[in-house]
């Protein structure tokens, strides 16, 4: 369950390495489809490039039906990539030990704007907002103490998380093979952003 960019992102380079990616979205569809309009209304090129190689079903979450053909698809899946804030996949079932239950050998993968902990685990973030703003990147890139902040070039907060995520599911994956046991991972559009500064003095 993926919608926006940097979950979707993630997905497409699976795609891109033969793993069978199923995108869940609402039943009016992810909301970045919308953004169609801003290339002329007949094609929306950046959502085509972040959901190649994909197959996508519309899932009315709201729903004990809905829910069950999430749980149906994870009970035979190796990856379950969400990023779904912690409460709502609490409500709709999706949450890592409702899914490890259904699938024991599953790899929850868990993306946010803030992380799944702390007082901003129930905020959303995007990647203005939580990737540049929150840890301080727009800052880190003005010109001098009172100069202009830049603005960013769009989703590279986004492009960036979903790597990490991708790394974190490739490690998740080799251990629950080793031993057969179920992973929980996360990343977040903040933490990715602060990892990236590391050098930044």
């Amino acid at each position: 369950i993926g919608l926006w960019l940097a979950g979707p992102a993630c997905g497409a380079i699976l795609a891109d390495w033969g793993a069978d990616v199923v995108k869940i979205e609402p039943l009016d569809g992810d909301p970045f489809r919308g953004y169609a309009y801003l290339f002329g209304g007949e094609a929306n090129p950046p959502f085509e490039l972040d959901n190649r190689g994909k197959r996508s079903i519309a899932v009315d979450l709201d729903t004990a039906a809905g829910q069950e053909v999430v749980r149906r698809l994870c009970a035979s899946a190796q990856v379950f990539v969400c990023n779904l804030l912690p409460h709502r996949q609490q409500r709709f079932g999706m949450d890592p030990a409702t899914l490890l239950g259904v699938n024991p050998k599953l790899v929850h993968a868990t993306l946010t704007g803030f992380g799944t902990g702390g007082p901003d685990a129930g905020r959303p973030g995007f990647d203005v907002t939580a990737f540049f703003g929150r840890s301080g990147l727009y800052d880190a890139m003005r010109e001098g103490p009172d100069g202009d902040v830049p603005m960013a070039r769009p989703a590279q907060g986004d492009y960036t998380t979903g790597l990490a995520l991708v790394s974190t599911i490739l490690s998740a994956l080799r251990l629950a093979e080793r031993t057969g046991e179920g992973q929980i991972v996360e990343t977040s559009l903040y933490h990715t952003a602060v990892w990236t500064q590391a050098c930044d003095y």
